[in-house]
């Protein structure tokens, strides 16, 4: 954070806009990450937890985002204060041979 604090610093004595996020690459998917349960009905849970310290909001950037028909995902706080969804298939975009990316909005919080 000190050297990120630093290049803000620099930027605004340069007359550059405010940084709006520093990008965290990671390749989290529903295969190698969180965490499925099962539910009584039958029905199936993926929870995941992302952190990251000191930030004053997220959001997520997909490289390939898709849900099935019925599907439902959201996206929320720990203390659920703020949440995002239900993103639905109706957020595909592309086809399920084309799968493309997609983004959320800004979930403040760490």
């Amino acid at each position: 954070m000190n050297r990120i604090e630093q290049e803000d610093v620099q930027d605004e004595a340069n007359g550059l806009p405010p940084r709006f996020g520093y990008p965290h690459k990671v390749s989290l998917n529903l295969g190698n990450s969180g965490r499925w349960q099962e539910l009584s009905n039958g029905d199936r849970l993926w929870q995941l937890t992302i952190r990251c310290p000191q930030a004053l909001s997220i959001n997520l950037l997909y490289d390939r985002f898709w849900i099935p028909e019925g599907g439902k995902f959201f996206i929320y706080t720990t203390d659920r204060k703020y949440s995002l969804g239900a993103f639905t298939s109706m957020n595909n975009k592309g086809g399920r041979d084309n799968v493309q990316g997609f983004a959320t909005g800004l979930l403040y919080g760490d």
